[in-house]
């Protein structure tokens, strides 16, 4: 009888380790784009484009990107809603081709990030 509880006291033990180490097994999962993806591809997007457009102090301009990812991790700007042509232009040209950090994104998914300068 006492060989019996041993035993099962052990296998109890054993299932409690087991479903401790695939419990915090998820806790140190993490995909490339962190806890937030929105949040880490914005990020990304104002690190390209950071510095690149000059202001007069106090002004502001927006602009929303629309974009894809390519079968290379690559932006493919389909379009930048903005009334400023030049800040369209350099919109396209720091983010057209660039290879994201993330491989998170999906391929060929659109993606809608807003973009706003401040002088």
């Amino acid at each position: 009888m006492a060989d019996t509880k041993t035993n099962i006291m052990r296998k109890i033990s054993m299932m409690l380790v087991a479903a401790m180490l695939l419990s915090s097994a998820g806790i140190f999962a993490n995909d490339a784009m962190g806890d937030d993806p929105k949040k880490e591809l914005k990020s990304q997007i104002h690190r390209l484009l950071d510095g690149y457009y000059e202001l007069p102090s106090g002004e502001s301009k927006a602009a929303v990107v629309l974009f894809t990812v390519n079968n290379e991790n690559e932006i493919v700007v389909l379009s930048v809603q903005t009334d400023d042509q030049a800040l369209e232009d350099l919109v396209k040209a720091r983010l057209n081709y660039h290879k994201m950090e993330s491989t998170a994104l999906a391929e060929g998914r659109r993606y809608t990030v807003p973009v706003k300068f401040v002088g």
